[in-house]
């Protein structure tokens, strides 16, 4: 299995994101969430292994149910 930060890697990872200190709160009250991140970031020219902006971004698009403004600000937590 590649590593993510190996460029030439295509296939996507599992990941388990779990949220404590009330984080989960933001989170749909869940605090365990299972992701299928891929290991290059789509669009990416020329191809980019995933990283922390990446995720964050995703955390905010996919995962957040509420108050954005809690859990960070621009490509920050």
């Amino acid at each position: 299995m590649r590593s993510l930060r190996d460029p030439e890697a295509q296939s996507p990872a599992w990941l388990v994101l779990t949220t404590r200190g009330g984080l989960h709160l933001l989170f749909s009250s869940m605090p365990k969430h299972t992701a299928y991140i891929p290991q290059i970031i789509p669009g990416s020219e020329p191809a980019k292994p995933v990283d922390m902006r990446y995720l964050i971004k995703y955390l905010k698009t996919d995962l957040l149910s509420e108050r954005e403004e809690m859990f960070g600000d621009g490509d920050g937590v």
